[in-house]
């Protein structure tokens, strides 16, 4: 087991960078998925943000490029351009006026890589299995990665890349998600991966 991550020093999320990447566990009424988050490039200030759901070569793989002045407010983030792999393997690329349509459901897809500051907020240590996070800040907030659209009460760390977000369970009891693993550097994209390797 790993050394516990000690209680974090800032109560802000800090700035992303190309490697970085998640993994959680998603359980969702007894059903259970994986997520991917990663960092995989940068463009004249804006970062490509790759979200795997399920196996990389079963599912969609979708990467935005998002340009966020602040960690903060999601209202703020624009999204200039998306990738798409397809389960057949199709590769697209859209941008300008192809992302309107879209334009909504992408901004709930980043909505989770920003959050208010922390600072006030209870502490508590937090175990999953990526580790144990001392000092977590305990919210209420709705995590579009969770899959449902319930109100949760969320753990972060700013020291997890990406979200923070280390675990979350909706009031209802029905929806959990946890931190299985994560890095700061070392994400690679699955986009271009060739299927079935």
């Amino acid at each position: 087991m790993k050394a516990p991550m000690e209680a974090p020093r800032r109560a802000e999320l800090g700035p992303l960078s190309i490697g970085q990447w998640t993994r959680y566990r998603l359980e969702d009424r007894g059903r259970a998925s994986l997520v991917t988050h990663k960092v995989i490039g940068e463009e004249s200030g804006a970062f490509w943000i790759e979200f795997v759901t399920g196996a990389a070569d079963a599912g969609t793989v979708l990467a935005l490029l998002v340009h966020a002045p602040d960690r903060i407010d999601p209202a703020r983030a624009e999204i200039q351009g998306a990738k798409i792999r397809m389960p057949n393997g199709l590769l697209k690329e859209i941008r300008g006026a192809e992302l309107k349509p879209m334009d909504a459901a992408y901004t709930k897809m980043v909505g989770d890589l920003f959050s208010p500051s922390l600072r006030e907020l209870p502490q508590s240590d937090i175990t999953t299995p990526a580790g144990t996070f001392r000092g977590c800040y305990r919210r209420k907030a709705r995590l579009a990665f969770s899959g449902g659209d319930s109100e949760s009460t969320v753990w972060s760390h700013p020291g997890v890349p990406l979200s923070g977000v280390v675990k979350s369970q909706s009031l209802d009891g029905e929806r959990t998600v946890e931190l299985m693993a994560f890095g700061t550097e070392g994400a690679e994209s699955e986009l271009t991966r060739k299927l079935g390797h």
